[in-house]
């Protein structure tokens, strides 16, 4: 279960972060401020996102990679680009960064932040080897393809193709939790 879900969000983590970095470099030569976006000239960015960027121009750097914008937006974590979606850049990011969700119904950032935020908690637990049988695995596949179809229907059509994700939760190898873990879900 933890691998298909892995594979599956693996689509939903490449479309996110481009499509992400995407509108905000486009957002930064609107604004027509020097350098990149990750640079951050208007201070925009907490100190997480600047230490995630320092961290990521670091790695590349020991893995013989030019820091520039293709390997960089790679090279952050899916945690980077969650939090991109929070509370904290309502009026600053999210404007722009909502145009890479062109299927979210209204403006909602909140649902977005919420999903994507179980999603990333998932992620971390199947990254570190937890069980996740008995965590509320047919409302975050939920949450996997919603998040998909906001940044584009065929995202969803590709990523149905070969998942795993339904077969399991419809014949699952154990018995599955309720998914009521206290704290789980947002």
């Amino acid at each position: 279960m933890a691998s298909a879900f892995q594979e599956t969000s693996g689509h939903l983590e490449v479309a996110l972060r481009n499509g992400v970095a995407r509108e905000l470099e486009r957002r930064h030569r609107r604004l027509g401020r020097p350098g990149a976006w990750w640079d951050d000239p208007a201070r925009e960015l907490n100190v997480a996102a600047h230490q995630a960027i320092g961290k990521a121009r670091t790695d590349l750097r020991k893995w013989g990679k030019p820091v520039t914008g293709d390997y960089l937006v790679t090279a952050l974590g899916f945690g980077f680009w969650r939090y991109l979606l929070t509370t904290r850049y309502t009026s600053t990011l999210w404007p722009s960064a909502r145009r890479a969700f062109p299927h979210l119904p209204g403006k909602d950032r909140k649902l977005v932040e919420r999903q994507v935020g179980n999603l990333h908690r998932l992620r971390n637990r199947n990254s570190h080897g937890e069980p996740v049988w008995h965590l509320p695995l047919h409302a975050l596949r939920e949450d996997l393809y919603d998040v998909m179809g906001y940044l584009s229907r065929e995202l969803v059509e590709f990523a149905e193709d070969g998942c795993r994700i339904d077969g399991l939760l419809s014949d699952p190898p154990v018995r599955l939790g309720r998914g009521d873990e206290a704290g789980w879900r947002a």
